[in-house]
């Protein structure tokens, strides 16, 4: 589908690149997001061929996997249908795109309240994004609640943007479990030199099923 891919290869390259600032992903940026996804969503033919998506990369995939995610927002059960076949469509080339595209619709990108600005940044969001595409460790200087600094290991799996902070959805090697860490609150990130390919697929799974589990204690 050449048509289908210079279509999402022109969405998606109207995206400044990222710097390691707070704003570097604007509101603008994520509605166009969000725009795409929808446009896509509503194309019968785009849905019809899902091979089209092996000629974009891994971020341009994630991308409109984040666009996709705002889908369902619509109300429109047609619409929805189209964006599930669509995300199926991208998961036949990217086998955690089920699961990417779970945990974008469990942070919003423009949720109620957009116009809160998020706190600044000083970590470079551009590296740690990289260590999610590519299944690479980090080591964090995080600090906590209580104004305490620690250092740690972590297995980063996603960077989602709700309005009110970025966070960095991770396992925590020092702790052994899921772990949600507010963006502006990592110090500092660095390469920690070894990789968690083999095991990211089941850390996404669980993970999903970690946000659901933490979800439904909210509701109960």
């Amino acid at each position: 589908m050449p048509g289908l891919a210079a279509r999402l290869h022109r969405w998606i390259s109207a995206r400044p690149a990222r710097t390691g600032a707070a704003d570097a992903v604007t509101r603008r940026d994520l509605a166009g997001l969000l725009a795409a996804g929808g446009v896509l969503a509503a194309s019968p033919a785009a849905a019809l061929a899902p091979d089209g998506f092996a000629a974009l990369g891994w971020k341009e995939r994630d991308t409109l996997l984040r666009g996709l995610a705002g889908v369902s927002a619509a109300g429109d059960a047609g619409l929805s249908a189209r964006a599930a076949a669509l995300v199926a469509g991208i998961g036949a080339t990217m086998p955690e795109a089920p699961y990417l595209h779970a945990l974008y619709q469990r942070y919003p990108a423009l949720p109620a309240g957009q116009g809160t600005r998020r706190p600044a940044v000083s970590a470079d969001l551009a590296l740690i994004e990289q260590a999610v595409e590519a299944a690479q460790a980090l080591r964090i200087g995080y600090t906590d609640l209580q104004d305490r600094e620690t250092e740690r290991e972590i297995w980063p799996l996603a960077l989602v943007y709700p309005a009110h902070g970025i966070f960095v959805l991770a396992w925590c090697r020092k702790r052994e479990a899921y772990r949600r860490f507010f963006a502006h609150s990592v110090r500092w990130a660095a390469p920690a030199g070894t990789g968690f390919t083999v095991q990211r697929l089941a850390l996404l799974q669980g993970l999903v099923a970690d946000e659901a589990g933490r979800l439904a204690g909210v509701s109960a």
